[in-house]
């Protein structure tokens, strides 16, 4: 595992006061970097990718948060690189449970099958003593910071980082495929495939077992595994509150 940490050198060390943290000192250790200035800009971490990254290493895939990566992206494109290396190399990543979930059981296996050398770096292990899980109602998972003051982006760049490594679908070599376009493909087969199947065990189950029940009229609207319930009447919707235990318990059984 190769870690790398940043934070703006300006107001490091009131930083490291105010979080009780030797930033300082991992600054000197070499274990974490910091950048000039008092924010870390997308120039900066778009130049480094390219410079650092992307000529150093043969680089497969990369997982990104992809909230605000349009603001990250024209940096990119300015660093060197394309837009189908963009497409083709990023892979993006939600925050949520349903995202978060895959990637924790994906990094809980590789580190039960010591399959990660953490080297023993001491911001990573914060970020990891930090982290704490937070479940949704169906027991899917993600990393939270709720109960905890220190910051725990490490932890979730580290599940980010495992995924694509752990899962198949993302090795191009492995599927055989001669275009980079294998991913999105088997993206959207994967999309079909859930629809056809939630069709019969969740849109047929409501329509039968829970529609008759309504005084008014009531309808499911669903993508993949999201759906939303509406109702005509107040009362119904109100009454229909055991659905969502009903139906967490159907998606995990």
């Amino acid at each position: 595992m190769w870690c790398r940490c940043w934070l703006p050198e300006e107001g490091l060390i009131e930083r490291s006061s105010a979080d009780k943290v030797p930033y300082d000192t991992w600054r000197h250790q070499g274990f974490l970097e910091t950048t000039a200035g008092a924010t870390i800009s997308y120039e900066f971490v778009a130049q480094y990718l390219m410079e650092e990254v992307f000529q150093r290493y043969h680089v497969r895939k990369i997982a990104f948060d992809r909230y605000n990566f349009n603001h990250l992206l024209p940096w990119l494109l300015q660093a060197g690189f394309s837009e189908q290396q963009v497409k083709d190399t990023f892979v993006p990543f939600g925050q949520g449970c349903a995202s978060m979930s895959p990637a924790l059981r994906d990094l809980e296996a590789a580190i039960l099958e010591k399959k990660i050398r953490h080297g023993a770096h001491p911001a990573l292990t914060w970020c990891m003593n930090n982290s704490r899980i937070e479940s949704d109602a169906a027991a899917n998972r993600k990393l939270s910071k709720k109960r905890s003051r220190g910051r725990i982006d490490g932890a979730v760049a580290l599940a980010l980082g495992v995924a694509p490594m752990c899962r198949p679908a993302f090795d191009v070599t492995a599927l055989r495929c001669e275009q980079k376009t294998c991913d999105s493909s088997l993206h959207w087969i994967s999309c079909v495939l859930a629809n056809i199947y939630l069709h019969y065990v969740l849109d047929l189950w409501f329509e039968k077992r829970f529609k008759p029940q309504y005084r008014g009229e009531a309808y499911l609207v669903r993508f993949v595994d999201d759906f939303v319930v509406s109702f005509q009447y107040l009362a119904d919707a109100t009454k229909a509150s055991p659905i969502s235990r009903l139906v967490a318990s159907a998606m995990t059984s």
